[in-house]
């Protein structure tokens, strides 16, 4: 568990077997299959998460599905920002030899914008914010 990216497992002496010669090492070298929703980054796991313009004002809370199969809630319960980075210790990948520690889960918001607003929407809004449009 949490062998590192690119690392070498090697056989010592476990090539072909011929009489007289001494055989080689087999060496396999790990590379990370990768994933429709996470990307690895040594101990730590990155993903995006899209979130409406509502959860992002007014705080969210979304379950995903881990690697293992585990639940993980990712919340906010104030304004999320375009960009804003929520990180999750423990959450990450395992630490090759040492097996109760991981790395974080770092979650990158995407904030989803209407295309449109009505105009009550935007009447709503002129009246209830103190913002110049």
């Amino acid at each position: 568990r949490g062998i590192p990216e690119d690392f070498v497992l090697v056989f010592e002496r476990a090539s072909e077997q011929t009489p007289g010669v001494i055989p080689g090492d087999v060496r396999l070298k790990l590379r990370s299959k990768s994933h429709a929703v996470f990307r690895r980054d040594g101990h730590h796991l990155h993903m995006n998460l899209r979130i409406t313009l509502q959860q992002a004002l007014l705080g969210f809370s979304k379950t995903i599905h881990h690697l293992d199969g585990h639940d993980v809630v990712i919340a906010n319960s104030g304004i999320s920002t375009p960009g804003m980075v929520i990180v999750l210790a423990g959450e990450g990948m395992p630490v090759h030899g040492t097996p109760s520690e991981f790395g974080e889960l770092r979650v990158q918001l995407e904030v989803i914008f209407p295309k449109a607003l009505a105009a009550q929407e935007r009447e709503w809004l002129v009246n209830h914010f103190d913002y110049p449009i």
